[in-house]
């Protein structure tokens, strides 16, 4: 139970969309923990189904795996994988300077969208297309929960399990 968070599957649809807007068919989710991932590999799975793709077209890779790097790169040379769907912006960044390492262009031959909005993404080059929790909504749902508890501290038993709709940036 939890009182607000991001609604990781509404993010990773949103960047799906994205990405099929685009003309990819094919898709890696690079992971940090598939235990946590399932979210977002529900949300790029009902995208990729909505637009009559194959559900083998989205694969998982989990990032702490040896080496996640080179099974990325299998993807995109050896199974046709055209984008990716990263756990984080820092995971992104990290995989954008392994496949420019390795001849790889982004966003020409393989195109990516990090998760969770941090500031460093738009200094990358290329700048990072991220998935964001809007910060302000969790700043007000925050502050009214406070206040709330504050002043009603009897009505705190119950979670309020409230997704924030995120964005594009």
């Amino acid at each position: 139970d939890f009182d607000f968070g991001a609604d990781l599957k509404s993010g990773a649809y949103l960047a799906a969309r994205h990405l099929l807007k685009h003309g990819h068919r094919k898709i890696v989710l690079l992971c940090t923990n598939r235990n946590s991932a399932y979210l977002k590999m529900e949300g790029l799975q009902q995208a990729w189904k909505e637009a009559g793709l194959p559900e083998e077209n989205v694969r998982m890779i989990e990032a702490f795996e040896e080496p996640a790097e080179k099974q990325i790169l299998d993807s995109i040379r050896n199974h046709g994988v055209t984008c990716g769907l990263m756990s984080n912006d820092f995971v992104a960044a990290r995989v954008m300077q392994f496949l420019d390492r390795n001849g790889v262009r982004v966003p020409q031959d393989f195109a990516l969208i990090g998760f969770d909005g941090s500031a460093f993404a738009y200094l990358l080059n290329p700048p990072l297309t991220s998935v964001v929790s809007p910060f302000e909504e969790n700043a007000r749902l925050a502050f009214e929960l406070l206040i709330s508890r504050i002043e009603h501290p009897e009505e705190q038993k119950e979670r309020l399990n409230r997704y924030v709709k995120p964005a594009m940036f």
